[in-house]
C-alpha cells in the first residue's frame, strides 16, 4: 500500500511564478503572490513586510519550517525592492544627463539667420487673392466707366426734356380761388348775414306799426 503523507502540503514552493522583470515594474506595480499557505497581493515593500509578519507569527506557534519558508519570501520581496530603487534611480540619473546634454547643444547651436523677404512674404492662400485682386482690377475699373458714361448720357438727356417742356399756364382765377372748406363756410356767412338783416327789418317794421298805434293824449 501507499504511504500517506500525513504533512502540510505545499504547492508552487518558492516566492511569485511569474516573472516580471525587474525592468517592467516599479514600485507601485501590485504583484500577486502564492506563498506558502496563502495567497498574497500587493507591492514589494507590502510583500515584505506581511511576510515578515507571518514569519514572526509562525515562530512564535513553533513551527520552524513554515517561518523559514515565510522568512524566505521576505528576504525575496526585500532584494526586489532594492533593485526597483536601484534602476529608479539610475533611469532617472540617465533622463537628468540626456537632458543636460540636450540643453548643451541648443545653447551651442548658432542663431538662426531670418530672411526677411521670407518673414514679410504673405502666406500662400493671400498671395492668390492678392493675383485674381490684380486680374480682376482692370475689369472692376471698365465697368465703373461705364456705369459713369451713362449716368452722364442720362442726365444729359433729362436736362434737355425739361428745358424743351413748355412753361405751364397759371389761371388767375384758379390760384386766387380758396379751398372749398372755405367757401362753404363764406356761404354759409352770407346766407346767416341775409337772415340777420331781414329779422332787423321785420323788428324795425313792427316797431313803427306800434308806434302809429299809440294813443295820442289830448293836453289841455
Amino acid at each position: 500500500m501507499r504511504q500517506q503523507n500525513n504533512g502540510r502540503r505545499r504547492q508552487n514552493r518558492g516566492p511569485a511564478r511569474r516573472n516580471y522583470g525587474t525592468g517592467n515594474i516599479n514600485k507601485n506595480t501590485v504583484i500577486d503572490s502564492t506563498g506558502p499557505d496563502t495567497r498574497q497581493r500587493g507591492t514589494a515593500v507590502q510583500l515584505h513586510e506581511k511576510y515578515s509578519s507571518l514569519a514572526s507569527d509562525a515562530t512564535a506557534s513553533d513551527d520552524r519550517i513554515l517561518a523559514e519558508s515565510y522568512r524566505q519570501f521576505s528576504d525575496h520581496y526585500y532584494r526586489l525592492n532594492k533593485e526597483i530603487e536601484l534602476i529608479s534611480e539610475a533611469r532617472e540619473n540617465r533622463v537628468n544627463t540626456e537632458k543636460e546634454i540636450n540643453e548643451n547643444k541648443t545653447n551651442d547651436l548658432p542663431e538662426p539667420t531670418i530672411d526677411q523677404n521670407s518673414t514679410n512674404r504673405p502666406p500662400r492662400r493671400q498671395r492668390g487673392f492678392q493675383a485674381r485682386e490684380k486680374e480682376l482690377l482692370p475689369i472692376v475699373q471698365n465697368a465703373e466707366l461705364k456705369v459713369e458714361e451713362n449716368n452722364n448720357i442720362n442726365k444729359v438727356e433729362n436736362e434737355n426734356k425739361t428745358n424743351n417742356l413748355p412753361e405751364p399756364t397759371i389761371d388767375q382765377n384758379s390760384t386766387n380761388k380758396p379751398p372749398k372748406r372755405q367757401r362753404s363756410f363764406r356761404a354759409r356767412e352770407k346766407e346767416l348775414l341775409t337772415k340777420d338783416k331781414n329779422i332787423e327789418l321785420i323788428v324795425e317794421k313792427s316797431d313803427l306799426t306800434q308806434v302809429d298805434k299809440e294813443p295820442q293824449l289830448d293836453i289841455k
